[in-house]
Order: structure tokens, then sequence, then C-alpha cells
């Protein structure tokens, strides 16, 4: 029996007792190239204690063909070379040795090679370091995929390659696939409460905490400090708190420090803060939300109080008065204040205001989620106000606080900061996947996971509570009145709802009135709470999946050090789910690479219309730059992409800036600009539209078209009933955004196919029709006439003394329009904002009645006299 050569021998399946081996031919060419040429067997017998060829056999399907034994030999002789699987060793090594020299055979290999493919007969497969082990033999991805397919087609769920995907990188993490096939449950079999164990994907440990230093022997720390800490409680340092200060914490040095949610991070810039306001300087602490502002307010306040320490907050809130509305907290007394508290953009204003010297010695700025530099819309403005604090107070310590970096190092190099990293857990995190097949499925295991929950009591004595984190507003109302139906205190918390709401919700969880709070992102990435677990009852956020930071941001808050004893993370995940259709990644591809993927760097890159707005804030903010000075002064802006002269260029031929005797000077339109917060390009179209109207062509609404325009209302959705017909109607999923693309094309007529839309819905839109699509342009209703005319409405309401909660019923039951209270307050307080813009813009250019009107305006919003 001849083979066309170079071919493979490989011989495995070794049988001591009957003293025999399966060889496999395979020839050796291209990868196509590698097909078997046959599949025999080789019988040994011992002649004077030598090992000989005592039978060979072709392997049939249904029997087998005798060939001369010395065909064996011959077969073996001609092979390119001989492979033996690692794990499948001949019973006589010594022996095969001898015979392979006799007869002038190569000698054989060790190989890793997969013994699924071997035992199929299909092709040979070398594994390198990360195959699998099954059964004691190591198999490929290949194999492990199959066996991993056939077993998920024993279930009753939809099986999908990202499904099998899912469990094969499971498998992969653990080396083992016999654990992974034995642990696969599916429907009722998967139990994450009596059989925790069938959906735990991993446990992250607790990193055991030694020899903690005591408060009291940190030398450089105030001793007045230092009883208040031990009288609240905290008689010893983290870990993240104790490299913070062997990195130079206490000595003015500026650090990047990351650490978990529940790691103590706050504390760390405390520490240097107060430290710091204890010797007569101002300590800042920055944040991103209004929330977590008024949060650390009332905390900062409560506790240094006793220090007399003055704490003051800043946080860019207009007056808007509401009736039974809680009051935001108004704070101006920042110059004579020890701490300010406040939110980027707020403490950014006064910069830009000229107040600098006003604010006073800065000893210590604590920019607490630093990682929003890379955040959509506001990102770029964090960049430009660090680079400003860096150039106005070049003495003052940054502590620069996250959670979420995936590349620290660069980061802490961008910033000219120390890097303090500790990502151990106070207390032990277990992370559970929870397959479904529908939503029913879902929820059921979301309330067994949260009744569950409650009954629970720490060694402290906290009991359990739970954050459900979900993708959108209407879905979080809906879990939480359902837990709620069957028995559990839960309550819903999202940026829809008024400040009074928020604060009830947050103080109720905080006292433990709540066993659950189902929430969006507003609270994952804002409010700090004490949960012992926390549920993602969906990975998307919107129409777009979590990013792996804002997946870690939210885990974190399941266990807090002190309160409970181990945290815990449920992903309901229901395998083939897309948010849209076309989608590429299904909910359980996602799912995994939330769980293993490394969180994403903060690399931030700006634009140049985004250059041009921070270089003229800063100028603004300095009042005048020279020349000679200017490229240090803008040396910290992270990420630009234009050379500095372009951009002066630029802000030069817009008339934001002159230049004087080497010396760089912001316009009253530059200053007018950036007090505004608006792109020096945008404004200059803003200021053509208003140099091209005539005095008396103004309308009398022209300053609120213009502040409208800036930012119009857009989160106006449909009513569930109106929006329950569309979707019955066409049978799928769609948008409840009244201006999405998906809902004004069929307002527009078109994409209802054969379908028909029901009276209501008709209905509906001949309302529309009559009151907010009014205008006649050619791309009419995907124009902005829609959005201004139905903006414009609402602040017709609110000159009428409407609070945020009537217009959102009158739009209601008129217009069958669902408008979120919390979403008209910060609008509203937007528009205020937008009408000062348009003020300030009209004073540059002396248009008086310009002036006057949105000067009028803003009065009206604030406090309309009611009727």
């Amino acid at each position: 029996m001849k083979f066309p050569k170079p071919y493979v021998a490989i011989l495995f399946n070794w049988n001591k007792e009957k003293r025999s081996t399966d060889i496999i031919y395979f020839s050796l060419g291209s990868s196509k190239e590698r097909r078997p040429l046959t599949h025999t067997r080789l019988q040994f017998v011992y002649e004077r204690n030598h090992l000989r060829v005592y039978k060979y056999l072709k392997v049939g399907r249904s029997s087998n063909i005798y060939i001369r034994p010395r065909f064996a030999t011959e077969n073996l002789r001609d092979a390119q070379y001989l492979l033996i699987p690692d794990t499948d060793l001949p019973w006589d090594n010594a022996g095969l040795l001898e015979y392979c020299r006799t007869f002038k055979i190569s000698k054989p290999k060790l190989a890793p090679l997969c013994s699924f493919c071997l035992s199929r007969r299909i092709k040979w497969t070398a594994l390198d370091n990360d195959s699998l082990k099954f059964k004691g033999n190591r198999i490929c991805d290949y194999c492990s995929k199959n066996l991993l397919t056939s077993e998920l087609q024993r279930s009753n769920l939809v099986v999908t390659g990202g499904l099998t995907k899912f469990f094969q990188q499971q498998a992969q993490r653990e080396g083992n696939l016999d654990d992974v096939l034995e642990n696969i449950s599916f429907g009722a079999d998967q139990d994450p409460i009596n059989r925790p164990d069938s959906t735990l994907f991993d446990i992250i440990p607790a990193k055991k905490i030694e020899d903690k230093m005591k408060v009291n022997q940190v030398d450089l720390l105030s001793s007045q400090f230092k009883k208040l800490l031990i009288s609240d409680g905290i008689q010893t340092l983290l870990p993240i708190q104790e490299l913070a200060l062997e990195k130079g914490l206490l000595r003015n040095k500026d650090l990047l420090v990351l650490a978990g949610t529940t790691a103590g991070k706050t504390l760390v810039g405390e520490l240097a803060g107060i430290n710091s306001a204890l010797k007569g300087k101002k300590f800042i602490y920055l944040s991103p939300l209004v929330a977590l502002t008024n949060q650390k307010y009332e905390q900062f306040k409560k506790r240094y109080k006793a220090l007399e320490l003055k704490t003051t907050i800043r946080v860019g809130m207009s007056r808007i008065q509401v009736e039974g509305e809680h009051k935001p907290i108004i704070d101006e007394t920042f110059k004579t204040a020890n701490i300010i508290v406040a939110t980027y953009e707020a403490f950014d204003f006064l910069l830009r205001d000229g107040k600098n010297k006003e604010i006073g010695d800065i000893g210590v700025i604590v920019i607490d989620e630093v990682q929003m530099l890379v955040a959509k819309e506001r990102g770029f403005r964090l960049n430009g106000l660090i680079s400003r604090l860096k150039a106005l107070f070049p003495k003052a310590q940054f502590i620069y606080l996250s959670a979420t970096i995936g590349n620290p190092k660069v980061l802490g190099e961008d910033l000219n900061a120390e890097v303090v990293e500790y990502l151990g857990r106070p207390i032990p995190l277990e992370r559970h996947s929870v397959l479904t097949e529908n939503e029913h499925e879902r929820f059921e295991h979301l309330f067994k996971i949260c009744q569950h929950e409650q009954k629970i009591r720490s060694k402290t004595g906290y009991k359990g509570q739970t954050l459900v984190f979900t993708n959108s507003r209407r879905n979080c109302e809906n879990v939480a009145k359902k837990l709620k139906k069957k028995g559990l205190t839960a309550a819903f918390y999202h940026a829809g709802l008024t400040y009074r709401q928020r604060k009830i919700v947050e103080k109720g969880f905080e006292k433990g009135r709540y066993s659950a709070v189902v929430t969006t992102i507003a609270l994952g990435a804002g409010v700090d709470f004490p949960a012992s677990t926390v549920i993602f009852e969906n990975l998307a956020m919107g129409i777009e999946w979590l990013s792996v930071a804002e997946f870690h941001q939210m885990l974190g808050r399941a266990g807090r050090y002190g309160f409970h004893d181990k945290g815990k993370v449920y992903l309901l995940i229901e395998p083939g789910r897309k948010i849209f259709a076309g989608q590429k990644e299904t909910e359980e591809q996602v799912a995994f690479d939330l769980l293993t993927k490394p969180i994403e760097d903060v690399d931030p890159i700006l634009d140049t219309i985004e250059e041009e707005e921070e270089i003229l804030a800063t100028i603004v903010a300095f009042q005048n730059v020279s020349i000679s000075d200017d490229k240090m002064i803008f040396a910290n802006i992270i990420g630009r992409s234009s050379s500095l002269p372009d951009n002066m260029r630029a802000l030069r031929k817009m008339k934001m800036i002159d230049v004087e005797n080497m010396i760089i000077i912001p316009t009253d339109l530059g200053k007018a600009v950036s007090l505004s917060f608006l792109s020096p390009a945008y404004a200059l179209r803003l200021v053509q539209e208003i140099e091209r109207k005539k005095p008396k062509s103004f309308e009398e609404d022209f300053a609120l078209t213009l502040a409208i325009k800036i930012q119009p209302f857009r989160s106006a959705h449909l009513v569930p009933r109106v929006h329950g017909d569309i979707e019955r109607t066409l049978k799928t999923n769609i948008s409840t955004n009244i201006f999405s693309g998906a809902i004004l094309d069929l307002y527009s007529g078109h994409g209802w196919g054969r379908k028909s839309p029901t009276k209501l819905i008709i209905d509906t839109f001949a309302i529309w029709t009559k009151e907010f699509f009014t205008c006649k342009c050619e791309d009419r209703p995907f124009c902005i006439c829609g959005e201004v005319n139905l903006s414009k409405k609402l602040v017709e309401l609110r000159k009428l003394g409407y609070s945020p909660i009537r217009i959102s019923s009158e739009f209601r039951k008129n217009y069958n329009i669902q408008l979120y209270p919390g979403d008209l307050y910060s609008w509203l307080d937007a528009l205020v904002h937008n009408l000062n813009a348009i003020e300030r813009l009209a004073k540059v250019l002396d248009k008086t009645q310009l002036q006057k009107s949105a000067k009028n305006y803003t009065k009206e919003i604030e406090k309309p006299q009611t009727k």
C-alpha cells in the first residue's frame, strides 16, 4: 500500500492489552490539502523481546481489510515524520524506538494533538498552550465548539454562535471544558438562589488587608482632623489611602488615584483637601453630576462643620421656582468658604467670569470621575478646565479620582500626576450570568433575586438591598411597578424625575425603606448608595450596548465595605437578543466581553472647534495672555489636533480676540461667547442671524427662537397606548421619541408598507400637524421647525405658571405626548442659560430690544406670573 508523498503518520489510541495502535496517514501540503489518506491499525508481537509487526489492517466503515505486515514498516519508513499525541503515549516506548532504529524509521515525535480530531478521522490539529482539557485529554477550539453546540442543542434556548462563543470563552478562561459542560443548566434547572453554582461566572476575591495604618499614625495630618475622623469611626486607613500617603498625598504631589467604587477614593481627596483647608487654603471638589455634587456638599458640610470649616456649593442652577418642589441648593458664598463643592461647568463659569482671584488661594483640587475626559459633548470642557486650573493655580495640588481607566500610566503622564492604583476589593464580589428565554423569565429571576436579597442581613446588621439597571426610563418604571405588585418595596429612579422625586428615592434607599430601586445609568454613574446586589436587567443603555467602563462603574455599587459581607452581580441574558435589527452583537456576546475585557483607555482627542472654545475660555479667564507665555498656558490641553497659531488666527478672524503690543486680549464678543459656553463658530452664526435682522423687524419671540435653536426640547415620547398601537400594527419594535427618524417617517406617510394606521394614530398625527408641524419647509417634518414649535408651546404653558408636572399632564392629555417633569425642568434651566447667552450677544451687538426681550423671557420662565 503506497501513499503520495509527502505525508505524516500519526500513531494514537495505544492499547497495551491488545498491543495495538491506530495509525492515520495525512497528506502534507497546504492546509486545504492535509486530508486523511487512510486509517490503519497495527498490532505488535514480541519476538525475542523485540517489538515487531504482527498484523496490519486497513480500518473500514463496516469491516477491516488485512494488509501484508511488511507494508506497515514501509509506510512508516516513507513518512515525512511520525507523530504521537503527548496525552496518548506507547505502553513500551523503548521497544518502539528499537523497532524504528532497526528498520530505519524516523524517530517518533511527541506532539500536542487534539484527540477529538483524530477520533473523527477527518484532520489533525496541533494544539497551543490555550487548548482545553476534556476527559483527561486536550482538544482544539473547533472540537470544543462542536461539543458545546451539541450540548446546547439539547436545551430549550435559541442556540446562536454567540451563545456557543460565550461558553467556549468561559471554558478557555478556566482551561477546562468538563466543568462548563457539567454546569450548563437551562430554564428551570438554572437557579441563582437555591443553586448559585449553576449561574456563577466567577468570584473576585477580597484582598486581605494586613497591617492597617492607624489614622493617628499619620504624621502630617492635622491633630484635630485625626480626632474628627476617629470620632466618625474611621480609625484605620484603607489600602488606597495608605498608598496615596506613600506617594506624597500630604506633600503636595499630584496624584491619579485609581480604585474600585468601595475602596475609599473620596477620603483620599479629603485627607489632602481638609488638611490644606485647616492651613488656610481652599479645598475644591469637582464632580460631573449635580446629584453627586449635592450629596458631597451635604456630607462635607455636616462632617467638617465641627472643624469650623465652611462648605459652599456651585452647581450652575438657575432660579426656576416650582411650587411644591424642593429648591435646588444654591450657595453664592464661595469667596468666604473653605471648601467649594461644584460641578465642572459651574466652577468653570467662575473662571471664565474672571473670579479666579476672588476664589482665593487654592491648596487642593480634586477632580472626581476624571474618566469623563472622553465623555461625548462634555469631555473636552473638562480637558480645558483642568488646563485652566493648572495655568491659573500652578501651586495647587491636583488629585484625580476614577474607578474606570484602562490606561492609567499613559493618562498619568498626560496629567503629570503620579499613579496610585489599588485594584483589590475590601469584600468579595460574586458575578453571575443568568440565561433567560424571554422577558417573562427574565423578570421572574429578577423578582426572586430581589425577594431573596431583602431577607439577608450582614454581620454588621444591614439588610440586603438591590439596584436594578435597565436600558430605558419606560422599562425602569415598568419593572419597578411590577416588583411592587408582587409585594416588594421598590421604586424607580431616572433623570426624568423631578428634583424632589429623586431626593425621596435617594433618602429612602439610604435609610433602607426600599428593598429594590430600578434605575438607568443616572444612578449608576452618580449618586453613591450602599447596595448589596446589582442586577443588570438589560445590558444596553438606550440603543447602545454598555461599554466595559460603564459596566464596571455600575457593578462597583455591589457590596460596601463595613455594610455588607459580600457583593453580588447578576447579568440577565437572553441569547440571540439584539437592541435593533441588523445589529451584529447579541446579548450573550456582549455579556462575555463585559465580564472579561479590559476597561477602555481614556485617550482624549479634541477637534478644532473644541480646541477653539477651550483656548478662548482660557484667554477670557486670564483676561489677557502674553504671546511669549501662550504656549506654556495652553500646554496642558490633552489631545490637541491643530497648531496653536492656527487656533489663534481662527479666533482673531471671528473677532473673538485681538492682539495689542504682543498681548492677546479677548474682545467683548469673545467674553460673551465664552461665558455662554458656546463654540466660537456656532456663536458667529448666531451673530450673523441677529445682524441680518433690522431692529424694526424683530419678531416678539425672536430672542426665544434663537435660544430654543441652541437646544430644542427633544425628549418628547409617544404615550404607551399610541406607541403600542404602532408596534402592534407594524409587528416590530420602534422608538418612542416623536422626533426619531422612524416616527417622523410614519408621520409623513411612509414606512407603513401595506399596513394601515389605526384611528388613534391618525388622530394623534392630525393634532401634531395642527400644533407643531405647521411649516412649509421642503424637508418637513424632518426640519427643526417641529422641535422649535413644541418647545415654544412648553414656554407658553410655563409663562401661564404651569409646573413641569402640570405641563407634562397637559401634553399627555392634549397631544398624546409623554414628557418627563425632570427633563422639562432641566430643559427650562438650559433655556434660561441660552437666553442669557442671547442677552449677552445682544448687549455686545447693541441690540437693546433683543437684549430686553431675552431678559423678559428669563424672568417669565424663572418666576411666571400665575393667573
